[in-house]
């Protein structure tokens, strides 16, 4: 069976193998995650309700729950940490209210139908 680092590599079109075979990166951290137990989702959107977590996320949840992928760079000898790639745990998910007036950009953006420049 494959690890998480595997499936995760396999997902995000193998950015540890390319961060890890990168000359700049001096180091990479993949922080393993346990999965969480199926039961956690009903819970989850039962406080808060009406949200409701997309099928995807789901799925990798089952898998990491959350992500934590970090990478240095050495430059003049001192090591510093350059990059970070982080998905919150099932627990530190929460409902960001928008305001359809206000939010239109970001609404678009999370619907996949724009972006926020």
């Amino acid at each position: 069976m494959a690890t998480v680092r595997e499936m995760f590599d396999e997902m995000s079109l193998n950015v540890t193998a390319f961060l890890q075979g990168h000359a700049g990166v001096s180091k990479l951290y993949f922080h393993d995650m346990s999965p969480v137990a199926a039961g956690a989702f009903a819970a989850w959107e039962r406080s808060n309700s009406p949200c409701i977590l997309p099928d995807d996320l789901k799925a990798f949840l089952q898998i990491s729950d959350g992500l934590l992928l970090k990478w240095d760079a050495k430059l003049h000898g001192e090591t510093n940490l350059l990059g970070t790639m982080h998905l919150n745990p099932l627990n530190s998910i929460t409902e960001i209210p928008l305001d359809k007036d206000d939010d239109n950009a970001w609404i678009e953006m999370l619907m996949g139908q724009g972006d926020l420049l």
